[in-house]
């Protein structure tokens, strides 16, 4: 990939991320109490899309940086969402190759992943059914970005 392709991806991405971070911190999609992971979504459209790591990383360490200086409050859930999407990104060539159950099964695993994390920093557990909806909810929005992005990179 050349360098400009490259800045030109990174920039989009990042502009979905941080898309993704606006609208699900004003819980504009909250739907029933189940808010979708957005910024999820973007993540393994982005590892869908490109194979590269370089990639992943450097969008992800864009997100951690501006977090750091414009809302800390990301920085948490970015601390444990970064490690747990580069292990996905590093499982992608174990999942099937087709990219709609390959989203499917990313979402869940990641889901289970995040939220086991998650629970450990945490002494109460979280609800079953915000769970499966989240994870539900999740799958229907990434289906349509990933067509979106799947148009726009051919």
């Amino acid at each position: 990939m050349s360098f400009m392709k490259f800045v030109n991806r990174f920039f989009i991405f990042f502009l979905l991320a941080t898309l993704a971070i606006f609208f699900q911190r004003g819980g504009f999609l909250n739907v029933g109490g189940v808010t979708p992971n957005l910024l999820l979504i973007v993540f393994l459209c982005l590892i869908l899309a490109h194979d590269s790591m370089t990639l992943i990383v450097s969008v992800y360490l864009g997100l951690l940086l501006s977090a750091f200086f414009v809302d800390p409050f990301w920085l948490m859930e970015l601390g444990l969402f970064g490690p747990v999407v580069l292990l996905i990104a590093l499982m992608r060539k174990r999942f099937t190759g087709n990219a709609f159950i390959d989203l499917m099964l990313m979402t869940a695993v990641f889901e289970l992943l995040f939220y086991g994390v998650l629970s450990l920093f945490h002494t109460s557990t979280l609800p079953l059914f915000p769970l499966l909806g989240e994870l539900v909810y999740t799958i229907l929005l990434g289906i349509p970005l990933w067509v979106l992005i799947k148009r726009i990179e051919a």
